[in-house]
């Protein structure tokens, strides 16, 4: 295998991803605005299953599967490694978020809520994805990336 060969040849859809990513950023909004943590839930729920059992199990892919079978857009193709390392990323921010909002941390809890909306609100209409330009820098590095 050559240095700079990846060990995995996964793609995946862009246009999918923006999707995923506004239906995330609208149920963070949602829980900004309502304070229900059951909101958190269906967000861990989702980030979960869609990273470690099966994507068609995540209600954010179905939607977002459903809507972008409703609009015509040319298919773009992307890395789905780094997607899914910016996804790992994601859980782990869901996390902090829960565990800030069940320790009553209202500082912590609307700041990581904040910087995850602006995060996914960029992806969403600019399709500038945080975790994945970090997963290409530590690819230029030659920093190999196992698991989170």
């Amino acid at each position: 295998m050559q240095k700079h060969e990846k060990k995995f040849d996964r793609t995946v859809d862009e246009n999918k991803t923006r999707i995923d990513a506004a239906i995330i950023a609208v149920l963070l909004m949602a829980y900004l605005f309502t304070g229900s943590t059951p909101v958190l839930l269906i967000l861990l729920y989702d980030f979960i299953v869609r990273l470690y059992v099966r994507a068609w199990l995540s209600p954010v892919y179905l939607l977002s599967s459903y809507l972008l079978s409703k609009i015509s857009f040319a298919k773009r193709v992307g890395d789905a490694n780094s997607k899914t390392f910016a996804a790992q990323i994601g859980l782990a921010v869901v996390l902090f978020i829960l565990a800030a909002d069940f320790g009553a941390s209202e500082t912590w809890t609307l700041a990581l809520s904040l910087f995850f909306v602006f995060w996914k609100i960029l992806e969403a209409s600019k399709n500038i994805c945080f975790g994945c330009a970090f997963y290409a820098l530590l690819q230029r590095y030659n920093i190999e990336i196992v698991a989170l």
